[in-house]
């Protein structure tokens, strides 16, 4: 387990976030790598916040590091009708929690002994950081979920350390306070 958490910049998929540049206010880091330091530096200020468990930590460093690695294999590069640039990462989510998963499996990590259920756990994170795109239903079976096994709050942390593990314009630093305040707020009865 340590040593995941220590060499997890080596993991090559994880590397391959170097090459992946985004064009995207919500994102003014040099590239997706960079995004996921910051994310991560985030994630353990807000875990000493929220008080997690050795374990907790252990998941949500995961979903960390994991949260953005289909930007690879889904960004694509798009030309507005006034002629500026922008990229998208359409499904990304749900592809960085495929791509979790499989990596996790062919490397047969015996040491992080996860069980099933934590393995779901990391990829339901993954899958879901961006709440906004998911339709009301799906969060709120989301939560639900992540509530019964007792990892609301692991999600919270990984939610807050997103948003807040990012570059934005001076314009987007106030949305970044609201949303963050939106995620101190959830619960099952979200």
């Amino acid at each position: 387990m340590s040593e995941i958490v220590s060499n997890w910049k080596e993991i090559e998929i994880i590397k391959d976030l170097q090459d992946v540049k985004e064009i995207n206010p919500w994102h003014l880091e040099d590239n997706v790598f960079v995004h996921t330091e910051l994310v991560v530096d985030q994630f353990n200020k807000y875990q000493q916040e929220f008080s997690l468990s050795e374990r907790k930590k252990f998941l949500g460093f995961l979903a960390c590091i994991f949260h953005d690695v289909g930007k690879a294999v889904t960004i694509e590069t798009l030309t507005r009708d006034d002629g500026s640039v922008f990229t998208r990462c359409s499904q990304h989510e749900r592809i960085s929690a495929r791509m979790f998963v499989d990596w996790y499996l062919s490397k047969g990590y015996k040491e992080f002994d996860l069980t099933p259920d934590e393995v779901y756990i990391v990829a339901l994170m993954i899958q879901s950081h961006f709440l906004k795109q998911l339709s009301e239903q799906r969060t709120k079976s989301v939560l639900y979920t992540l509530n019964y096994y007792n990892h609301l709050d692991t999600f919270k942390c990984v939610l807050l350390a997103d948003i807040n593990g990012r570059i934005v314009s001076s314009e987007y630093s106030n949305k970044i306070k609201e949303i963050s305040n939106s995620i101190r707020e959830l619960s099952v009865d979200s």
